[in-house]
């Protein structure tokens, strides 16, 4: 940084700008970066917090707003006018003109020197793929909110049975191949009387057949109720009048993909007549229209026929397996409009729900096993409706998925472990740990006494970093409070939070649950332990399932099964990383360039170097000693034994005159570890720098137990 006097005249004071607020000089083409840097904004919420503290109520410099106490204030600070108004604020700063404050006159004010700030270097590209690559989240759905009704509920409305049904659709299009996506939500007040629950399915398209929408709203009546069957369709509960009605009174546009649905448990009476006579005033009247008929003419009546659906092969909103029993309505005059109006009567009655919905995981998994987690999903359901998840927004399948695969999973949940005095990492460490998680769907771990914690200790730099806080170590908990929720930056995050934390509290969040909601929000790996073959192929089948239907998450398995790497070769849509040589077609090579194994403090060999010389050792790194590669935690260190087998088997390095030259250079430089250079007695004189007193070794192993896999010897080709 260089001193500036602000008296010189030599200076072009146009090029500057005076931040008042940080009391610093800077090139106005770094104003931008500066305003939006955290120093900045540090100042400005230094500032505005000693204004406020210098007064007895609390206010709001961004609004002009007094409050009385801390407890408004907390509250306006989330309020939306402050929040518009902060945008305001934010663009009038970025909007740069002549009238700024630019370097003042020292001779007319009191201004001491300030020193300019220098032009900021350009971020490589290397750190900008590092950057965004933390900041990786697999959740790819929106959340669509919409409003609920306020009025009473209807008579026959059964609150319990609606939460039930929807549960079942769920499961139902969720784990149904020709399903894309799907959004359901209950109580919708822009279908009036027919959003007792609205469905939205759209299809996946197929060979010819493109994809399309289908929106079903549908109106429950007489759900277990004492009425056995429907009598009449032209008076009474099932007036067809009264829903055409009701049709007309539903605000959301509408078009041909729209059906209104009548959900009812009654049965349909055998001598119940299906010709319906209305009077054509109805259709006049009615939203719909008619385009063909004068003002003024006169009403006639008019027959409407209802047909059963028994050909029909597939009715997402049908829950019984007879079609028989669903009714359409159509007119044969081609003049007049109905809306597309369907009774679903004979519907299941609830208690048959639960076995039904574990049935049909049971059948997507083709597993002969018994699901009981029926209960916990219905409950899921019955807390998403009533809006204690975050508010009311539209279910879809994304959300499904993440429950279905976390209620699948949980069992084999492996605890999180935290150590004290954990170091943050490194930048460029955790991105890359992250980018081989994120490139595979499983990471398959082996057992190890520290494996847990290694894993673990970039998750918990994760949770850290984005609430901004320190784990407690003694309790494994964090402690959230209002200023770190309404500074996470990312939504899905946030509304996970409110989510996993309904039955906890805020000020002490175990540690699981916050692994938990980081897992659902796409942010990190689900950590799984099994313990034999059965387990292990329970666990890969439903991954490959929720994978087959659009969930994108990862795992971190750990499994004791031998010979891994023949047994995931039956699971063709997943993609496993078991070793370093999975992550060469899948990791950008500048990873690899930046992992490194070292030598000295202040020299390493890369992997990519290494790969180069030797194509095979990728094959002998396990994904924990790549993990502690990534994360600076493997070095060549002296051990004091001889040369000798270890486990059996030997592990050589071959690396090419070059790279032995450089590196037998700097160790002699630096007098770390003896080196012997022995000559060949073969025709071709080739060398071979034995490291006798040299192995792969990370700072655990070496405090605890004697070496497992060696570094035995680097021979030159």
């Amino acid at each position: 940084m260089l001193e500036m006097e602000l008296d010189n005249p030599a200076i072009d004071q146009s090029n500057y700008y005076h931040c008042s607020d940080c009391d610093l000089i800077m090139h106005r083409n770094d104003r931008k970066n500066h305003l939006n840097g955290s120093r900045h904004k540090y100042m400005v919420r230094r500032r505005n917090y000693e204004e406020i503290k210098s007064i007895n109520k609390l206010k709001c410099i961004t609004c002009n707003t007094e409050l009385s106490n801390l407890h408004f204030y907390t509250i306006h600070l989330g309020s939306k006018t402050h929040k518009r108004n902060s945008k305001k604020r934010e663009k009038q700063q970025k909007c740069f003109s002549q009238n700024e404050t630019l370097v003042p006159d020292c001779a007319n004010t009191a201004l001491k020197p300030i020193r300019p700030m220098p032009r900021k270097a350009p971020v490589p590209e290397i750190t900008r793929q590092l950057q965004g690559n933390c900041e990786v989240c697999d959740y790819k759905s929106v959340r669509e909110k919409y409003r609920t009704r306020n009025t009473k509920n209807p008579e026959g409305y059964n609150k319990a049975y609606i939460s039930t049904v929807a549960a079942y659709w769920a499961i139902n299009l969720a784990l149904d191949h020709t399903v894309k996506t799907f959004k359901i939500c209950i109580n919708d007040k822009e279908w009036g009387d027919f959003g007792d629950a609205v469905v939205q399915v759209e299809l996946k398209e197929s060979g010819e057949h493109p994809g399309f929408i289908t929106t079903f709203g549908i109106q429950f009546k007489d759900l277990n109720s004492n009425i056995k069957s429907i009598e009449t369709l032209g008076e009474g509960r099932f007036s067809l009048a009264t829903f055409l009605t009701q049709v007309n009174t539903v605000k959301s546009p509408r078009d041909f993909t729209h059906k209104f649905i009548v959900f009812t448990t009654a049965d349909m009476s055998p001598n119940l007549n299906r010709q319906i006579k209305l009077n054509s005033c109805i259709f006049h009247t009615s939203k719909y229209g008619c385009n063909y008929c004068k003002a003024g003419a006169e009403s006639t009546d008019m027959y409407i026929f209802a047909k059963s659906l028994s050909n029909r092969k597939k009715l997402f909103i049908n829950t019984t397996e007879d079609n028989d029993d669903v009714l359409f309505f159509f007119l044969n005059d081609k003049i007049h409009q109905l809306p597309k109006i369907y009774i679903y009567s004979h519907q299941n009655r609830q208690p048959l729900f639960g076995s039904k919905i574990d049935d049909l995981i049971a059948e997507s998994l083709s597993i002969n096993q018994k699901f009981n987690i029926s209960r916990q999903f219905i409950k899921f359901i019955e807390n998403w409706s009533d809006g204690r998840l975050g508010g009311n927004y539209k279910l879809n399948k994304e959300d499904v998925l993440i429950k279905l695969g976390h209620l699948l999973l949980y069992k084999f949940k492996i605890a999180p472990v935290v150590r004290k005095g954990e170091a943050p990492l490194e930048a460029h460490n955790y991105a890359i740990w992250q980018q081989a998680t994120n490139s595979v769907d499983v990471t398959v771990l082996k057992k190890h006494p520290v494996i847990v914690s290694k894993v673990c200790e970039p998750i918990n730099g994760k949770i850290e970093s984005q609430f901004n806080l320190k784990i407690d170590t003694s309790t494994r908990t964090i402690a959230v409070d209002q200023i770190t929720i309404e500074n996470i930056k990312n939504p899905v995050l946030k509304m996970y939070l409110f989510e996993e934390t309904l039955q906890e509290s805020l000020d002490h969040i175990p540690l699981n649950v916050a692994y938990d909601l980081f897992w659902k929000s796409g942010l990190v790996p689900f950590l799984l332990e099994v313990k034999d073959l059965q387990e292990q192929e329970f666990v890969l089948t439903t991954i490959s399932v929720l994978k087959s239907q659009g969930l994108s998450r990862k795992y971190l398995l750990m499994t004791p099964v031998q010979g891994i790497q023949n047994s995931v070769r039956h699971y063709k849509s997943l993609n496993f990383f078991c070793n370093a040589n999975d992550l060469v077609k899948k990791m950008p090579l500048i990873f690899f360039d930046l992992t490194k194994i070292y030598v000295i403090d202040n020299f390493g060999l890369t992997l990519n170097a290494i790969r180069q010389s030797d194509p095979f050792f990728a094959k002998c790194v396990s994904t924990h000693e790549f993990f502690d590669m990534s994360l600076g935690n493997y070095s060549f260190k002296a051990f004091p034994n001889t040369l000798t087998k270890v486990d059996g088997h030997i592990t050589e390095l071959v690396l090419n005159d070059d790279t032995i030259k450089n590196l037998r250079n700097k160790i002699d430089a630096m007098d770390e570890i003896k080196v012997v250079l022995l000559q060949q007695p073969n025709d071709n004189q080739q060398l071979c720098l034995r490291a006798r007193e040299m192995y792969l070794l990370t700072a655990g192993e070496m405090a605890s137990s004697p070496p497992n896999h060696a570094l035995r010897s680097i021979q030159s080709n």
